[in-house]
């Protein structure tokens, strides 16, 4: 209609002129046919906002690259450019095709909103595997937004990546070691001083502690943190070889007790701290020797908890 009238206002002008305003108008109107909708190539559609003019924008995601297992993320936005009056906003997710395992899912906290998070990352097994050497500790999403402005749905065509994971080791369990210092006393003997162990004093042996590094709303909190580390703790409190290690009232008893110095007290405290620093070289050397099979035994106990996935079977 506009260049039908445009041809009849100038039907008495410029004959070239017309030709060249004429051309101008088809190469525009080809042009605008020519761009390809959001979504299907990296080309920013045409909005009709009124019979006189058009406008073209984008869509840009951006967000944390990545979360742990169980952790609520930061802010994910989507901008529009140039910044124009939005319809609404639907934030997506897709993994990609293949076969997965343990029920990929994404929870939006503000699902229509510019501006939203994810509670509680959630890890999934790509492929479908209960072993942690075939699944890796690692997992990706596809983060987008559907933006709708005048009628227009677009998104981000090269969506944010976002990866879930678990550090590697997730949980670990720390050693007892012997600590603390036998009280000393002096006494005469043949007209000397010396100095000799009269108590046990502060001299103990630490409690084996679970560190964690998932929060506990991980879907693997149990199944690592309490089930197989806490095993590693049972191991290590009432269970052989192990709760014979760091023995501090055998070391006492043993070796300590019978200690004296005819220089001074310092010396005797060094030779105190020399011989405790001997066994926990020794037990350290002892719990490295038989960790496999502390960890074959915690892995089967942990194996049998829930989710069935990131496991290890030692033969």
């Amino acid at each position: 209609m506009r260049l039908l009238k445009f041809l009849q206002a100038n039907r008495y002008g410029n004959k070239r002129l017309f030709i060249f305003k004429a051309a101008k108008i088809w190469i525009m109107i080809l042009a605008i046919s020519l761009i390809v909708p959001c979504g299907y190539s990296k080309q920013i559609p045409p909005i009709v906002l009124s019979e006189k003019e058009f406008i073209v924008f984008k869509v840009e995601i951006s967000g944390p690259p990545h979360t742990i297992d169980g952790y609520n993320t930061g802010a994910f936005d989507a901008t529009v450019v140039p910044p124009i009056p939005v319809t609404s906003y639907q934030w997506t997710w897709e993994i990609g095709i293949g076969a997965v395992g343990n029920n990929p899912s994404v929870n939006f906290s503000t699902p229509n909103q510019e501006t939203t998070t994810i509670i509680n990352a959630h890890w999934y097994a790509r492929p479908n595997s209960r072993l942690l050497a075939i699944t890796g500790w690692n997992c990706e999403y596809k983060i987008n937004c559907e933006i709708t402005v005048g009628g227009i749905t677009c998104n981000d065509p090269t969506p944010h990546i976002w990866r879930v994971y678990l550090p590697s080791p997730p949980a670990t369990t720390s050693w007892p070691i012997i600590t603390g210092m036998p009280v000393i006393g002096i006494r005469e003997v043949n007209g000397n001083d010396e100095w000799y162990v009269t108590g046990v004093g502060d001299l103990r042996r630490t409690t084996p502690e679970v560190i964690s590094y998932i929060p506990p709303t991980s879907q693997f909190y149990y199944k690592i943190v309490i089930v197989h580390e806490g095993r590693h703790v049972e191991q290590l409190t009432s269970m052989d070889p192990w709760q014979n290690l760091f023995n501090a009232n055998s070391l006492y008893n043993n070796t300590l007790i019978n200690m004296t110095s005819t220089i001074s007290e310092a010396d005797l405290e060094q030779q105190i701290q020399n011989a405790i620093n001997v066994q926990i070289a020794s037990d350290k050397l002892t719990a490295e020797m038989t960790r496999i099979d502390a960890e074959r035994d915690a892995f089967n106990q942990s194996n049998t908890a829930p989710p069935d996935y990131l496991e290890v079977d030692i033969p």
